[in-house]
């Protein structure tokens, strides 16, 4: 986590820099310190701004890897996998279901598409065990 008073102190600086660039005109020393407050302002909105996003994405990370996780002990238990085993098994979408077989084959989880037939499961629950400890996606 960031911390907020970074992003003051960052806030600060960036102010300064930027109304030492500036030619503003009604500039007097009167309203210097309101006209600081306001850039200070918008740069730590900003700055907060983004830290939020990031969290957000952070947790969609982990809620994707979380999903992934359970599709993949599920497939393991099955032995072989399928779109519509999944779309029953794992109550996901047709698409979604989709996204995860190709994300699994990326993975070496299971096998290529073989016509009509489900999908074999290329590794072993003791194996599934060993690779979770790094377990790791890619955005789908």
């Amino acid at each position: 986590m960031i911390d907020s008073d970074k992003i003051a102190d960052a806030a600060m600086k960036l102010a300064l820099l930027y109304l030492q660039n500036q030619k503003i005109s009604n500039l007097t020393p009167e309203n210097l310190f309101d006209k600081y407050v306001e850039v200070v302002e918008k740069i730590e909105n900003y700055g907060m701004n983004k830290i939020a996003e990031h969290e957000n994405e952070l947790k969609l990370y982990e809620k994707q890897k979380l999903e992934m996780v359970e599709v993949i002990e599920f497939v393991v238990d099955a032995g072989q996998v399928s779109t519509s085993l999944l779309q029953r098994g794992m109550k996901v979408s047709y698409t979604r279901a989709g996204q995860l077989i190709e994300e699994m084959e990326k993975l070496g989880i299971i096998g290529p598409h073989n016509g009509s037939k489900p999908r074999e499961v290329l590794i072993t629950y003791k194996e599934w065990l060993d690779m979770k400890e790094n377990f790791s996606i890619k955005s789908t």
